[in-house]
């Protein structure tokens, strides 16, 4: 199943949203995605904790979450 992480999620004001199969992935973009919108973010120990936790399961339908 695929799963979806959002900079809210992680207290950001920003509707970015990664989506992917494995946790690796979503780090990934999540490290791209910082660097480049959120003024050369890192993603350090924290960060990743705080990434891991907001972590869902993508499901189908208006209300899924």
């Amino acid at each position: 199943m695929a799963k979806t992480v959002r900079c809210l999620d992680i207290g950001l004001k920003c509707l970015f949203q990664a989506k992917g199969e494995s946790f690796a992935g979503l780090l990934e973009q999540m490290r791209l995605h910082l660097h480049e919108a959120h003024d050369g973010m890192t993603i350090v120990p924290t960060t990743e904790k705080a990434i891991k936790q907001a972590v869902k399961d993508q499901r189908w339908g208006r209300f899924a979450q």
